[in-house]
Order: structure tokens, then C-alpha cells, then sequence
């Protein structure tokens, strides 16, 4: 074991060797900063963390808005899902759920592929866990090409990681301190020589999280309400996250490139619960009082490798390349709980929980591009993925006699999920005059195969889909474009989604999957105006989508106490609404970006017997201002607004947050941050069920409000080429 000193209490916590071990890897790496910055070329172009209005926040292209993070000082201190906050279209909630224009079902990418870090079930941990200082930029793709799967049916946000293109050798290092207890530490290196390319880097983030919970809820009967019950829990977790990065490209020759990368991520946890439920009648008596403390740890590592061929022919434009990518998700929790009871009085009792998840993704992809006649570009490809999920629960109730744990079946299930996608895709793109076209088509094969092994339950089936894809560009001035572009997109049921067992959430709730669950089926719409002009930049955009089979949460009783939640294909759900962007600046000294969104949700949940159609106008609201009041200051504000949205069984209630940031540059290498995240405390999840059994009103707030201070250093490298500077899209990383 080693220790962890915090300067501020001179409190010392032990942490793990390979924590340890991380921490050594920062230093040397700070150290060859040192001998490298004493060798290598001087540069006279600013660092990465000096911000001088030469790059905008937002380029986009034919299918994508890319949003550079250079300006956002959030990046400097913050977690992934903070970054995430700020940007237009996409939102996170208390819970850490992220949506797009309102819609959950978002596709997250890692530099342009899928990893089981990004799966729905680990998200949320993982972009609390992921600094945004190893985020170069995030991309948005409501209506992507064919060549990206369909997977998502808002769409798909691309994180691309940094990496160094300087020549010679280079690096950054950031160390970050903040309340209770929060670090964050990070380095990275590259050498960039002749054909070879190295990248590394290293960073340790403890992040502490509190959440309060509140739920109110009244079951109906015939005759009007039967039963009142409200929960109060309280959840404390202290996260350590250690992540470690590899990667090389060598060019074998001025037409081919061999490149790899491995990532290996370590999170661990110590989270702590405090739950009260009670339950009685309308009249006011309690027949049900109930404490449930709980405790235990958590670990979960990541590890992801990735190898790629790329030949380039003698005829511009013409490439092939092979691609293959795994990615391996191991979680193991362990709770330990003690159970009080007041009423009716008993003796206490424990309890334990085990949960025990493996995800693997792997990927093999190969594509060809080829300039056509009319300076037309081709691409063809073929994409095979497999996904091979095992979820393994164990639950035991303490004898009270012996002592001994007795295993409970309400806490114990098996469930293994077996998924395999073929798929064929071609793009064709072409300018023709002013216009450009880029249309694409994808075919999948999709076989799932799930084994519910504790109730012996087996469900296989298929089916094949066909994707279109089309965005067009029209240049109507040099300053001014339209666009438009329509898609086909899924969203496809997860594990936990199929799994049918009842599984035990607390005294008042079970969950529970559906094996029989098809896919959600998305045809998604968009019209938009862009507009640039020295600095200032607008968009507007229209849109417009058709869902078929939403899989979407629903809640019945099935005791007087007890609701089991779970989920269902809703008949159909149609939304369309307006987006406006805008960055510029209102002086010398102050900069902004801004962005809204209107939209209108309509559901039809009569397959359900929910009733019939419903609708809600819809709205957010996001900016950002900068204040630079010397040419090495920068002072940082910015807030968002989420108003009422519609769910199948009620509504989410209004939520917004608000940031703070100051940064003061000392030279080209070396810059202070300081942030205050949530500034008022006031991140939080409200959601409202109505219907004619249930009346339920469920509030989840995080405390998140966060204070960072730290450095910034940035050494070596030569001067950055035209061609290695270019800005690419759904690159990235290593």
C-alpha cells in the first residue's frame, strides 16, 4: 500500500499500488518533460492552453458539428459529463443519464468506436470517473453517414481524445486539487520522428458524489387511494479512477500504416447508503417503518486494444483499411446491509448483495474509398460486431440462528446475452455545382441469443434491416450554407432490458427486463441554415422524427407496497421542434456561445393501455460568456435551463445548473485554472407519474457542487504542419 497526503488537513488515505504505480508513471513523465523541453526545438506558437481566437468552438461538416473544448474551462478541472453539460443538444441529468434534444437513446463513441465504458449500464460512472482534460473535442451526429452503425436514436456523440501531432517531442501535464477530497492529475507524452508515432499518457481522478432521493407515491383502487408510502435515500460514493493509454503508428512505407492502442481503466469505489421507507393508509396509520443501511465497494476495469492497417494506393483518395477493436468491461459490487424494523417491531436482519457483470465488444471492420468520375469519393465496407454480456447476482439472507448466509432467490439470477451484427455499407459523395451529396445505405443481419439460466429460459431470434442515409450541403455564399439530411436509426434493447427476472431494488420496487423486446425504429429529418462571418457564427435547424416500438419504462403495482417497473415497446412517438446556435463576440473583451432548442413530443402509449395520445412543448436554453479582461485572463460563466418533458406514464420537471471558471496564463507553457461546478447547488432529476393507478412524484439531487484549482503545463514540440493540424472528424486518440 501507499499513502496520499492532502495538504489541506495533512490527512494522509491509503490507496492502491496501482494507484501508486500511476502516480510514479505522472512523474517520470514530467521529468522526460523536463530533459525534452531542454532538447527539443523551441516553439514560438502558444500552447494548447493559451486561447487566442484562432480556432472556433464549433466547425461542422457535411454530417457533423464538432465542439472544440479549448475554450471551455470546465475542461480544465471537470469530469466528462460536466463538459457534456455545455454542449447544444446534449443534456445530463442528476442521474448521469445523458440524452440528445431530449431522447436517452444516444449512441457514445470513443474516437469513433463503441466501447462497453460507453454502454448504457456504465456510462453514467464512467463520465463522472473520465477527466475532460484528456477530451480534445466532442462531436455530434443527429443524421450520420452510413459508414457509423445506426445504433442511437437521437443520434451519436463522438469523444475524441487528445493527441499530439507536434514533431519532435512533446507533453502536457495538469494536477488538479478540490473539495472534499477531489483530485485529478493527469500527463501525457508523444514523440513524433520519421514513421514513428508514439502517444502515452496517464491520469488518476478521485471524485466524490452525494445524491439525495425523495419518493412520494399513492396507489388507487376502485374506490380512490389505498396506500401512501415515501422513501428517503441517501447515497455517498468516493470514486478513484486510474486510466492508462498507449499507442503507436508506423509507416511501413509512404502507402502503408500499422497502428495500435491499448487503454486500461481501474475504478474503484466505496459507496454508502442510508434508506427509510414507510408506508401506510390514506387515514395516516403506519403499517410499515423500515431502515436499510448499507455499505461495501465496487470495482471496474476497462480495457480496451485496437490494431489497424492502412494502405494508401498511388491513385489520390484511394485507400483500404482493416480495423479491429475489443473492448472488455469486469464489475464486481459487493453491499453488505442491515435491516431495521419499527413497524411492525422485529428483530433486525442482514443482508448481502454480489453483482457481477462482464461485458466484451469486439469489432472487425475493412473499408475501401475510391475517387469516382465527377470528383465523386466511394467508400465500401463490411462491419462485424459481437457482443457477449454475462450478468451473474448472488443475494443472501444472514440466518439469525447459525449465522450463516442462506442464499435468497429475489437477490440471485444469471442472465447471458449473445449478439452478433453483420453489416454491409456503401457512401457516395459528390459536389455538383454548389450542392453536395452524400448519400449512403447500411444492411444488417442481427442475432440475439438470451439465456435466463436460473428460471431456464431461452430466447433466440433475427431480423434484417435496411438503413438509407442522406445529407446534403448547399453553398448558397461563402459565407453562408443550407443543409439538409434524413436517416433511418435504431435503438436497440440492452441486457438488462431483456432479461426478464424480478429483480430487488428496495422494499417498495422491483425491476424487471423483456426478453421479447424489439428494437426501437427511428426515421429522423433535418433542414438547418449555418452562417459564418469574422468570428460569428449561427445555425439554425429544423427537425423532425417518426419512433416506432420506444422502449421505455413502465410501473404497476403488483402488491399493495410494492411496484415493479418494466419495460415495454410504446406504439409510437413523434417529435419535431427548432434549434438555434450562435458564437461570436459582443466586444474585445467578451466573447459568447449560445444555444435553445423548442420542440414538441407527441406519444401514443394506447398499445399499453396508458391512454391515449399525448403532447408537451419542450424547451432548453444554454450560454456561455467570456470575459478577457488582459490578453492572460480569462473569467468563465455559464448556465443551462431543461423545462417539462413528456414520459410515457408523466412527465421530468424543469432542472438547470450554472459554472464558474477563471484562467490566468503566465507564459506559452504554464497556466492557472480555477472552477466551481453547480455553483448553486442545483443539479437535479424531478419526475412526475400520473395515471389512474399511480400518483408518484420522484426527486433525485446530486450535491455536486465542486471547487477545483490547478496547473497546466505544456512542453516541447516542433511546429505543427499545415497537414498534421488540418481539423478531421471521427479521429482521434491513438
Amino acid at each position: 500500500m501507499s499513502f496520499i497526503c492532502d495538504r489541506s488537513t495533512w490527512a494522509c488515505a491509503r490507496i492502491s499500488d496501482a494507484a501508486a504505480r500511476s502516480c510514479v508513471t505522472v512523474a517520470a513523465i514530467l521529468i522526460a518533460g523536463v530533459a525534452s523541453a531542454q532538447t527539443a526545438p523551441a516553439d514560438p506558437s502558444p500552447g494548447e492552453i493559451v486561447v487566442k481566437g484562432a480556432r472556433p468552438m464549433v466547425r461542422t461538416s457535411i454530417d457533423a458539428k464538432s465542439f472544440s473544448l479549448a475554450n471551455d474551462l470546465q475542461a480544465s478541472t471537470g469530469s466528462a459529463d460536466d463538459v457534456l453539460r455545455n454542449i447544444p443538444s446534449v443534456d445530463v441529468d442528476a442521474a448521469g443519464t445523458v440524452s440528445l434534444r431530449g431522447d436517452p437513446n444516444v449512441q457514445i463513441l470513443i474516437d469513433g468506436k463503441p466501447s462497453p465504458l460507453m454502454s448504457p449500464a456504465n456510462r453514467a460512472a464512467a463520465l463522472e470517473a473520465m477527466s475532460a482534460g484528456q477530451i480534445d473535442r466532442i462531436e455530434v451526429m443527429t443524421n450520420p453517414s452510413a459508414r457509423l452503425k445506426p445504433d442511437g436514436a437521437a443520434g451519436v456523440i463522438n469523444i475524441i481524445t487528445k493527441r499530439s501531432r507536434r514533431r519532435g517531442r512533446s507533453g502536457t501535464a495538469q494536477a488538479n486539487f478540490g473539495s472534499e477530497g477531489r483530485f485529478n492529475l493527469a500527463a501525457t507524452g508523444a514523440y513524433n520522428a520519421g514513421p514513428l508515432s508514439l502517444t502515452a499518457s496517464v491520469a488518476a481522478r478521485q471524485d466524490a458524489r452525494k445524491r439525495l432521493i425523495r419518493d412520494d407515491r399513492t396507489g388507487f383502487g376502485p374506490t380512490g387511494p389505498t396506500v401512501v408510502s415515501a422513501q428517503d435515500v441517501t447515497n455517498e460514493t468516493k470514486r478513484l479512477s486510474l486510466i492508462e493509454t498507449l499507442g503507436v503508428d508506423y509507416d511501413l512505407s509512404a502507402h502503408d500504416r500499422l497502428s495500435a492502442s491499448a487503454t486500461y481503466n481501474d475504478r474503484t469505489g466505496k459507496p454508502v447508503q442510508i434508506e427509510h421507507d414507510v408506508a401506510g393508509d390514506p387515514l395516516g396509520a403506519v403499517t410499515n417503518d423500515y431502515l436499510r443501511l448499507g455499505g461495501g465497494h465496487e470495482r471496474e476495469i476497462n480495457t480496451q486494444a485496437s490494431a489497424k492497417y492502412r494502405h494508401l494506393f498511388s491513385t489520390r483518395g484511394r485507400e483500404f483499411s482493416l480495423d479491429y477493436q475489443r473492448g472488455e468491461t469486469r464489475e464486481r459490487q459487493q453491499f453488505d446491509f442491515t435491516n431495521l424494523y419499527q413497524t411492525p417491531a422485529g428483530p433486525p436482519t442482514f443482508d448481502s448483495q454480489h453483482l457481477h457483470t462482464d461485458e466484451l465488444v469486439q469489432d472487425l471492420a475493412a473499408e475501401y474509398a475510391t475517387p469516382l468520375p465527377g470528383k465523386a469519393k466511394g467508400h465500401v465496407g463490411y462491419d462485424f460486431q459481437r457482443d457477449d454480456d454475462d450478468y451473474d447476482n448472488h443475494g443472501a439472507k444472514i440466518d439469525a440462528l447459525t449465522g450463516l448466509p442462506v442464499s435468497d432467490p429475489n437477490l440471485t439470477n444469471h442472465f447471458i446475452l449473445g449478439q452478433s451484427i453483420h453489416a454491409l455499407f456503401a457512401t457516395y459523395e459528390r459536389p455538383i455545382g454548389k450542392l453536395t451529396v452524400l448519400a449512403g445505405l447500411r444492411l444488417e443481419d442481427v442475432i440475439v441469443d438470451t439465456n435466463q439460466l436460473t428460471s431456464n429460459l431461452r430466447d433466440h431470434y433475427s431480423y434484417f434491416r435496411v438503413y438509407p442515409t442522406l445529407n446534403l450541403s448547399y453553398e448558397l455564399s461563402a459565407r453562408e450554407t443550407l443543409k439538409f439530411s434524413a436517416s433511418r436509426r435504431v435503438a436497440r434493447p440492452r441486457a438488462e432490458d431483456l432479461n426478464p427476472y424480478p429483480v430487488y431494488q428496495d422494499a417498495f420496487n422491483l425491476r424487471a427486463g423483456n426478453a421479447r423486446l424489439m428494437p426501437q425504429d427511428v426515421r429522423s429529418f433535418e433542414a438547418g441554415y449555418e452562417y459564418n462571418r469574422r468570428g460569428t457564427a449561427l445555425q439554425a435547424t429544423l427537425y423532425f422524427r417518426d419512433s416506432r416500438d420506444i422502449v421505455t419504462d413502465v410501473s404497476r403495482y403488483i402488491s399493495p407496497t410494492v411496484l415493479l417497473t418494466t419495460k415495454e415497446n410504446l406504439g409510437k412517438s413523434l417529435s419535431g421542434g427548432v434549434e438555434l446556435a450562435a458564437e461570436g463576440k459582443l466586444s474585445r473583451f467578451l466573447s459568447y456561445t449560445a444555444s435553445g432548442s423548442l420542440y414538441e413530443d407527441r406519444l401514443d402509449a394506447a398499445n399499453l393501455n396508458l391512454g391515449g395520445p399525448r403532447s408537451q412543448l419542450s424547451g432548453g436554453a444554454k450560454i456561455s460568456l467570456s470575459f478577457s479582461p488582459t490578453a492572460k485572463d480569462q473569467i468563465q460563466m455559464s448556465g443551462n435551463y431543461l423545462s417539462k418533458r413528456l414520459t410515457a406514464q408523466g412527465w421530468r420537471l424543469p432542472s438547470y445548473g450554472a459554472n464558474l471558471g477563471f484562467r490566468h496564463t503566465f507564459n506559452d507553457s504554464l497556466a492557472a485554472v480555477a472552477t466551481v461546478t453547480d455553483v448553486f447547488n442545483t443539479q437535479r432529476d424531478r419526475t412526475v407519474i400520473a395515471t389512474a393507478l399511480v400518483q408518484d412524484r420522484y426527486s433525485r439531487r446530486l450535491l455536486g457542487r465542486a471547487a477545483f484549482v490547478g496547473l497546466t503545463w505544456t512542453f516541447g514540440g516542433g511546429k505543427t504542419s499545415v497537414a498534421e493540424s488540418k481539423f478531421d472528424y471521427s479521429a482521434g486518440g491513438s
